[in-house]
């Protein structure tokens, strides 16, 4: 697929979208508010991503319900396979130092301020954290090097 910027992407279907999730470890902390409920069903909504980053080459973008009786998107994001020196910046990563990724997502998602939580698909730690106004949405993106989820939680109008 191509973002609305125009960028290319490999999208992810409802079957890829669920399988990114059933991998993503146990998320603990305030992240439990956008745990999938076991009963509720993945809704694929990529038309909404308008840019990713060029880091990435896997998107995917969903809407659940939740544990806790609302609902949350989620923007699931693989890099695309590296090539010799295409490396980000060097950040420090849970208390080391490591290879990076950053940039910024736009998604078409409805007008309010949002909690944006991106997780390390890997080990379920949350990597960044801020907050958003607006629509459409703009925000960070970042990885230590792998996939990520963006956990995003409207938290008021």
């Amino acid at each position: 697929m191509n973002t609305k910027s125009g960028n290319p992407v490999s999208g992810f279907d409802g079957t890829r979208l669920a399988d990114f999730f059933s991998r993503l470890p146990q998320v603990s902390g305030p992240d439990q508010v956008c745990v999938p409920a076991r009963s509720g069903v993945l809704s694929e909504l990529n038309d909404a991503i308008v840019a990713v980053p060029d880091w990435v080459g896997g998107a995917g973008l969903a809407v659940f319900p939740t544990e806790a009786g609302d609902y949350c998107y989620a923007l699931c994001c693989e890099p695309r396979a590296s090539r010799a020196g295409d490396v980000g910046p060097v950040f420090a990563i849970h208390g080391g130092a490591g290879r990076s990724l950053a940039g910024q997502a736009i998604l078409d998602l409805p007008r309010g301020m949002w909690s944006i939580r991106t997780v390390d698909h890997a080990s379920g730690k949350t990597v960044a954290l801020e907050t958003a106004r607006g629509s459409p949405i703009v925000c960070g993106l970042f990885s230590p090097g792998g996939p990520v989820v963006l956990l995003l939680r409207r938290v008021s109008d």
